[in-house]
């Protein structure tokens, strides 16, 4: 309704058949959040498992949505948001059709770019306070209608935590060497444990020499 958004919907993702819930949750996977981060260089990412906001979204002929900063704290979670990232689904897309993606800078006095939703495009950006973005019109065919997959990433902004990996104890009467094995495994979790926190992909190296040794 209005300028918030005028015909334009959405559909969560168990609404969507077995094949477009399978691809949200590939989008909540740890691959997904692995490019992201090693996109970004934004560690921790974590996905929104209610797709609060998120989800399948669709704007009609005549529809909009107007431009905004979107919300950065999600009340159930109680994280901040750090990405959008946003897929287009529409096939043989006419840029007469408007629904341009639109981005403004952060005192709203220019516009630095559009986007048009053609298929197969995906835009990601940071979620500010001054990530001005919206598409102030859709003049699609009647019949047709502009469609994405909309998703969203949170960080845990606070404050850092002990470093606590799992700790593995022996059973009265284990042999030298279990107590031995034990100590070391100790040793390598905390080192996968600091080199996870402050390491690009330091999880991955550890993961590989584990499966090694």
């Amino acid at each position: 309704m209005g300028y918030a958004g005028l015909h334009k919907r959405q559909i969560l993702p168990e609404e969507c058949d077995a094949p477009a819930r399978q691809l949200f949750h590939f989008f909540n996977s740890r691959p997904v959040l692995e490019f992201l981060e090693g996109l970004t260089t934004i560690q921790g990412l974590i996905p929104d498992p209610y797709f609060m906001g998120g989800g399948y979204h669709e704007t009609g002929r005549g529809g909009k949505l107007g431009i905004h900063a979107d919300f950065r704290i999600n009340d159930q979670l109680h994280l901040h948001r750090r990405l959008n990232v946003i897929v287009y689904l529409n096939e043989r897309w006419q840029p007469e059709w408007g629904g341009a993606l639109e981005l403004w800078d952060r005192e709203m006095k220019e516009k630095r770019r559009e986007v048009m939703p053609v298929f197969n495009r995906c835009v990601i950006f940071a979620t500010t306070a001054t990530a001005f973005h919206g598409v102030p019109h859709v003049r699609c065919p009647a019949g047709r209608s502009r469609k994405s997959l909309a998703l969203y990433y949170f960080e845990d902004e606070g404050q850092p935590r002990p470093i606590r990996p799992t700790h593995y104890v022996p059973r009265p009467g284990d042999r030298p060497t279990t107590r031995l094995l034990i100590r070391l495994d100790r040793l390598l979790l905390h080192a996968y444990a600091l080199l996870k926190r402050y390491t690009p992909f330091g999880d991955r190296l550890i993961s590989r020499l584990l499966r090694k040794l």
